[in-house]
């Protein structure tokens, strides 16, 4: 299988729309809530995680001529007239691909929507795409994203992989149905780290907010709160140890060199076209960590906030990948590895500027 790619001609692109009329807890009144879901292009074991589920938001000033979306339902009938009245989308307007953080749960959205009311409010349309096993992708009698606890290296990947193409798909319906003039993407915690390679691997996508995120999966388990959490075990019949996964990642660095003088974009999960790749790839979450593509990510194109005391991703995981990412703008606050962070107004302001610079 070809990592982070798909075949989009041979791809469903189809994808129901509905809107949303009951507005979410900090949802403002001028702003419309459409839900696309649409078939992943990877398939799953779990069925109900093979439907993409995003939220697009986007004001009724966006548009170049009045529309009104008031009378719609969530009725199937309603989709063409949905679509038909989005040709007259302003296409100056820029949008952002916005990726929540692990386990987040439906009762914990608020910072979410606060955040995404500011950004539309700021002109800046928004889709908010649940990640695979999050929200309304989570299996039955599953918690948002608790499977991920237990995922040894190889479903590791596999979910990353799920992750980036539903993106570059999400990409395909958006440009198909908006076309705006921009498309940039902002990702918290997990979703930084999706977030990064994603922008390596789909040049569609201008600019790349990272907020409370890092790489270097041997930093990341061991070195923050998840060395508590995480369960999965990629040691075979024994078990995952700092030590082993210590050894495990001897040949990260080397690795990550060598994956520099290769074409990244006809990677399979295998490996198999690169003997001198594959015999260094310890386990398969060198395929995932955004160290490995940060190095084809334009620095400019970057803006990182971070925390000095997140408890998830350490000091030095986050330096590494600013370095790899060729230093790019970095702040650094005093605020715990909570989604507040996203609303905090001097955040937000630096968030914006950055959207907005030329």
């Amino acid at each position: 299988m070809e990592l982070y790619n798909y075949n989009n001609e041979n791809n469903n692109i189809d994808f129901e729309i509905k809107i949303d009329l009951h507005k979410d807890e900090g949802i403002a009144d001028n702003l419309r809530k459409f839900i696309l879901i649409y078939e992943s292009p990877y398939n799953s074991p779990i069925e109900i995680n093979n439907n993409i589920y995003a939220e697009l938001f986007i004001k009724d000033n966006f548009f170049i001529k009045p529309v009104n979306f008031a009378s719609e339902t969530f009725e199937e009938s309603s989709k063409n007239l949905i679509v038909s009245n989005f040709k007259y989308f302003n296409k100056n307007i820029p949008l952002l691909i916005f990726l929540h953080g692990f386990s987040t749960k439906d009762e914990k959205l608020k910072n979410y929507y606060k955040f995404i009311s500011s950004i539309t409010n700021s002109d800046i349309a928004c889709l908010f795409i649940n990640l695979p096993f999050h929200l309304n992708r989570r299996p039955v009698n599953e918690a948002s994203g608790e499977r991920l606890i237990y995922y040894d290296d190889v479903d590791t990947l596999l979910f990353f992989h799920q992750c980036v193409v539903d993106i570059k798909k999400s990409i395909d319906i958006i440009n198909n149905i908006l076309s705006p003039s921009e498309i940039n993407i902002c990702g918290i915690s997990l979703g930084s780290m999706v977030s990064v390679i994603t922008m390596a691997v789909d040049n569609r996508i201008n600019k790349g907010i990272l907020i409370l995120g890092g790489g270097n999966w041997e930093e990341i388990h061991w070195n923050g709160i998840l060395k508590f959490i995480l369960k999965g075990n990629c040691a075979g019949d024994e078990k995952i140890s700092r030590e082993k996964c210590h050894n495990y990642y001897l040949n990260f660095p080397e690795f990550v060199k060598k994956l520099k003088t290769v074409n990244p974009d006809k990677i399979t999960t295998e490996i198999d076209e690169n003997f001198e790749l594959k015999n260094l790839c310890t386990k398969k979450c060198y395929l995932c960590d955004p160290l490995a593509f940060a190095y084809k990510i334009n620095p400019q194109k970057v803006l990182m906030i971070n925390s000095k005391i997140d408890h998830f991703f350490s000091k030095k995981s986050t330096l590494q990948l600013w370095k790899e990412l060729g230093k790019p703008e970095i702040h650094w606050y005093v605020y715990p590895h909570l989604s507040m962070i996203i609303n905090k107004k001097e955040i937000f302001h630096l968030i914006l500027k950055f959207l907005t610079i030329k």
